[in-house]
């Protein structure tokens, strides 16, 4: 049984290789691997891209490096450092075409934008009963804040709703270079350290995240679409939690100025009396 098991295994197609071909090497190349000791993943790798390549005469696009490692049983890891040394002896040569930048313009525009929005959050005066909606009394909410310690005026307020997943349209993101690009440098990196986070526990490990999450699960979904959706998730619900913290925040403030109010009504009548007496 164990040996028909082998068997079945040495007779298992590798992706992407045509087993009815061949390809030719010639004795010096050959004698120059033998000669500087390649490994047996290095053997492997190189007979891999061969198989996938064997007449040479352009640049192909080659399988990403995760699946190249399932194909030939290796680690991505180590399906690198291979790629190094066939390079590096002219046995191979190879160059990476994913092209990753940001839009410096777009990125400044975007952050004017959330502090506009801040901004307008933060100015918006506060109510109380000494003043009628509009009326503007600089004084008197001085004294007000001065009595119950209240914020500063222009003090930020970043518990603001989150902004809404992205409809599947025309200007949707339709890969993951689109996607990452969408995101500034800190929400990039409090997403992927989400989604390393959630893929420790995984039967295999993860070598190369970013590629990981640019390819398909058995379901043919895009592994980052699924992660955005949980990060997305956990972020709405942190910010659930935040909003009630500044609910009840509020409300202390309010019961605070509340039991402050006839102190202060009396301040104020005072000021308004030393001023008539001057005047």
């Amino acid at each position: 049984m164990k040996q028909k098991q082998q068997a079945a295994i040495l007779n298992k197609d590798i992706p992407n290789v045509e087993s009815n071909g061949f390809y030719q090497i010639p004795n010096s190349m050959a004698i120059k691997a033998i000669h500087n000791k390649l490994t047996a993943a290095d053997w492997a790798l190189w007979s891999y891209l061969q198989m996938i390549d064997p007449f040479g005469d352009k640049m192909i696009e080659l399988p990403k490096i995760p699946e190249i490692a399932e194909a030939i049983g290796v680690s991505s890891r180590q399906i690198k450092r291979s790629l190094s040394r066939l390079e590096e002896l002219e046995l191979y040569c190879w160059e990476p075409i994913l092209v990753r930048g940001q839009n410096l313009a777009g990125k400044k525009a975007k952050e004017l934008c959330n502090q506009k929005r801040i901004d307008k959050l933060s100015g918006k005066k506060k109510m109380t009963d000494l003043s009628n909606p509009g009326q503007s009394c600089p004084n008197d909410d001085r004294i007000v804040q001065e009595m119950t310690d209240l914020s500063n005026s222009g003090q930020n307020c970043p518990n603001r709703g989150l902004e809404s997943l992205p409809d599947k349209g025309s200007n949707s993101p339709q890969t993951y270079s689109d996607f990452i690009q969408t995101l500034s440098e800190a929400e990039r990196e409090n997403f992927l350290s989400f989604c390393g986070e959630e893929t420790n526990n995984l039967s295999r490990p993860i070598n190369d995240l970013e590629a990981w999450l640019a390819s398909t699960n058995k379901a043919g979904q895009n592994r980052w679409e699924v992660y955005h959706q949980r990060w997305y998730k956990q972020a709405e619900s942190l910010n659930i939690q935040d909003t009630n913290r500044l609910q009840e925040f509020h409300r202390q403030i309010a019961e605070q100025e509340r039991k402050n109010k006839p102190l202060v009504e009396e301040r104020i009548e005072h000021l308004k009396t030393l001023k008539s007496s001057s005047e």
